[in-house]
């Protein structure tokens, strides 16, 4: 009888403390948006955002829309027709600017909860707590990039499939695929989550899969449709192109934008013969594709860590990356720090004085470059090289801790015993 009043008293204190968490964090998010002004210096920064993620482009197309000009006409309106409608909707309320910062807080709030109620009991005032009160998302949300959306929409459809449910996760997957198309990459590993977690297994041994990829393949297509209606389109013929297709997607596929960010592809394909950029631009697109299957074989015993992997190894290699989507990594890997991760990084240390260095010398190498003028591209490309070297190296590292504990628990005589990796 002792058992279950101390895991109900753990139940009970965790939820009191997530619930305090969550008026604490919000009210600070809404004070950092409404007082500080941060978000006037942060808005710009290359480091938070992107052509693809930036709110000021987003006011820009707004403004377009606003002034009955098609903002899908050109190339400035790089946001998805729901991103659009939604700063609109906000924008109108009876205060604009403290509806739209209302909610960016509650949108990043709500990812804190998610992460917390993913985690196991005893972890998620840890994990919800962490990621409240981290200085770089609070950084992040100040920024007001659209990321903060996005990463909202992937965490709630990854612990929608850790709870088995199929329809909804994948609801949430296909609207953030939608906004930034690169979480399709995710959809073979949440099928993997649901599939081990279906609340009503099929009758065939691929039931919840069929039924997964059923869903959100109507579902893209349902949010197409209404993406075609927000932007005024719907009386298009169903072949024809839609502008904002030409303006979101195309531009992520082909990278037109080489608008210097924290990722590897702009300095590459600035300097890139154009008799070379098709070939290559396929290759650095397929590139990302092939760590979908290994992964998901390598760490079926576990999708979600497969999934949070691939998040990881999307904020080095997508063409568009910013410290949101470090951030995000970050923030699930705290689901398996105490349980996996803690006591067995090999190069925790050197990670570390590589992150601090880069967050001390990048913005120095841009504002010597852009602002100051005394250097060139190559200062900036140079601290982005290092610092997708760390992030790369993150990622083998936490997948190094994460077979050396099912090493352990396969054989628990080599606990505390160093594995060496032919």
């Amino acid at each position: 009888m002792v058992e279950p009043r101390t895991i109900e008293a753990v139940r009970q204190e965790s939820t009191f403390v997530i619930g305090g968490l969550v008026v604490v964090g919000l009210l600070v998010r809404i004070c950092l948006l409404w007082y500080t002004g941060l978000s006037n210096g942060l808005e710009g920064r290359v480091e938070l955002s992107t052509a693809f993620t930036s709110f000021l482009r987003l006011k820009e197309c707004a403004k377009l829309t606003l002034l009955q000009i098609e903002p899908y006409d050109g190339d400035i309106c790089t946001h998805h027709p729901f991103m659009l409608n939604l700063y609109l909707v906000l924008a109108h309320l009876v205060d604009g600017e403290l509806a739209v910062d209302v909610a960016y807080a509650v949108a990043d709030t709500v990812t804190g909860v998610v992460l917390g109620l993913m985690a196991d009991e005893g972890d998620r005032a840890f994990v919800s707590g962490i990621y409240m009160l981290s200085p770089v998302g609070l950084i992040i949300l100040a920024s007001k990039s659209t990321a903060v959306w996005h990463n909202m929409l992937v965490v709630i459809a990854m612990a929608l499939a850790v709870h088995g449910s199929s329809y909804m996760s994948m609801a949430f997957l296909a609207l953030a695929t939608s906004i930034s198309m690169y979480p399709a990459l995710l959809l073979p590993a949440l099928v993997m989550v649901l599939r081990k977690n279906a609340r009503r297994p099929g009758s065939l041994l691929f039931g919840p899969v069929i039924e997964a990829v059923s869903a959100y393949v109507m579902q893209l297509g349902l949010l197409y449709a209404q993406a075609r209606r927000l932007a005024g389109e719907g009386g298009l013929a169903w072949w024809a192109v839609p502008g904002f297709v030409r303006t979101v997607y195309e531009p992520l596929v082909l990278v037109y934008d080489l608008t210097p960010n924290v990722g590897l592809w702009w300095y590459f394909f600035v300097e890139m013969f154009d008799d070379f950029r098709a070939f290559f631009l396929g290759v650095f697109q397929l590139h990302l594709l092939i760590y979908v299957a290994p992964l998901c074989i390598r760490l079926a015993d576990d999708p979600l860590f497969a999934a949070t992997t691939l998040l990881g190894l999307l904020a080095v290699f997508k063409p568009y990356p910013t410290l949101a989507d470090t951030h995000l990594y970050w923030s699930l890997l705290l689901l398996w720090w105490r349980s996996t991760i803690r006591g067995r990084l090999r190069y925790s240390f050197i990670l570390g004085c590589g992150i601090a260095f880069c967050a001390l010398f990048g913005p120095a190498f841009y504002h010597l470059w852009i602002v100051a003028g005394t250097g060139n591209a190559n200062f900036f490309y140079a601290i982005t090289l290092v610092w997708a070297l760390v992030q790369g190296w993150l990622v083998a590292d936490v997948l190094f801790a994460w077979v050396k504990k099912a090493y352990e628990v396969e054989d628990p005589t080599a606990v505390g015993q160093e594995i060496i990796l032919e």
